[in-house]
């Protein structure tokens, strides 16, 4: 027995290389992930992910929607303005020498009536008691609603020869759409009263440097000229460049007021723009089973957008039939009234507030 002082320290013990090495490989692994945990974090991931787009895309529809709605409403309050203005809505421009009524509650045929009676004419007189009604400039070839050479010249030089043709040089409003009339008309008139449409500065002479009675700013590079006549129209901030269409209610009733994108020759649009109906207004006649309903702003004008999708919706096969607001599934032969098509959902209206599948009814 040794002494106590001089007592050895405990002999340790050695643990074999074997069960030393299994240890540090447990360490190891134990530090990262095995393949089935990193599965299981990717599978889990791509199902987060799988909710989470939809919301996504979702809220950036309702961004854009909501960024066209708040430009609808600058533009009909600036078509407001313009009555204030004029003491009368802009016109549409769909009063063609050739219009002619169908017999659909519709005002009296403006056929072969002279131009200075019709609402055109009537129209320029209130915008400017001094403007003439054959829309002469005083300028060469300028008089009886023609193109002045230098008109023409112009449009050469911004599409090129090829792409402008101008019959007989004739300018009157018949040349114009109701997406280039919105444009036409709230871009501004010429301080020339004589000459508020053709002088400098006006919707026939425009200038972006002329005195001219501005009402509505509208960003230059969303103004669109996709027939290559001179005259523009404007396409919302978002979607494909298919424009914003202006309808007056004086016009509602005629057969060409309507507007077909796919006519444009740069359009990437599609569908028939038409006045829209008002479900609420169906009122019952003296004939059985007959009823008659009346327009959305009846007394104003109808603003539209072919919302995201670009399509302002179809089904048309007469020129005389029309859609209703706001469930679109009312149909009438009598009436002329079709059902909405699937494109029809997204559109977007002055007389709706959102897009028109958020307002149907139940």
């Amino acid at each position: 027995m040794y002494p106590a002082a001089r007592r050895p320290m405990a002999t340790r013990r050695r643990v074999p290389d074997q069960l030393q090495s299994g240890r540090l490989l447990s360490r190891r692994r134990h530090g990262g992930f095995t393949l089935v945990e990193m599965l299981v974090v990717i599978t889990i991931i791509g199902i987060l992910a799988g909710l989470a787009v939809p919301v996504v895309f979702n809220a950036i529809r309702t961004a854009r929607n909501a960024a066209i709605l708040v430009e609808m409403a600058n533009i009909e309050n600036a078509i407001e303005q313009y009555k204030s203005k004029y003491g009368d809505y802009p016109v549409d421009c769909t009063e063609k020498a050739s219009t002619f009524s169908f017999n659909f509650s519709s005002p009296v045929s403006p056929t072969n009536v002279p131009w200075a009676r019709r609402i055109g004419g009537r129209h320029l007189r209130k915008i400017s008691r001094r403007a003439t009604n054959d829309f002469s400039d005083g300028r060469t070839n300028g008089a009886n609603g023609k193109y002045t050479t230098a008109m023409i010249t112009d449009l050469v030089n911004k599409y090129g020869a090829g792409n402008v043709t101008v019959t007989d040089q004739t300018i009157i409003l018949d040349q114009i759409d109701p997406a280039e009339a919105l444009v036409f008309c709230l871009r501004g008139y010429s301080k020339n009263v004589a000459f508020p449409w053709t002088g400098p500065g006006g919707p026939i002479n425009f200038s972006p440097t002329a005195n001219r009675t501005q009402i509505f700013e509208f960003e230059e590079d969303r103004l669109v000229d996709s027939d290559f006549d001179g005259f523009p129209h404007y396409v919302p901030p978002h979607g494909p460049p298919v424009p914003y269409v202006y309808f007056d209610a004086r016009t509602y009733n005629y057969p060409n007021a309507f507007y077909d994108p796919s006519a444009s020759m740069v359009s990437r649009g599609a569908g028939i723009s038409r006045a829209y109906l008002s479900e609420a207004t169906a009122k019952p006649l003296p004939v059985a089973s007959a009823t008659t309903i009346d327009y959305m702003n009846a007394k104003q004008f109808q603003l539209l957008c072919a919302g995201l999708d670009g399509d302002y919706g179809g089904g048309f096969t007469t020129i005389a039939q029309r859609k209703s607001y706001p469930n679109g599934s009312t149909t009438n032969a009598a009436l002329n009234i079709i059902t909405y098509s699937r494109e029809d959902n997204d559109n977007i209206s002055n007389f709706s507030g959102d897009i028109f599948e958020n307002k149907f009814e139940d």
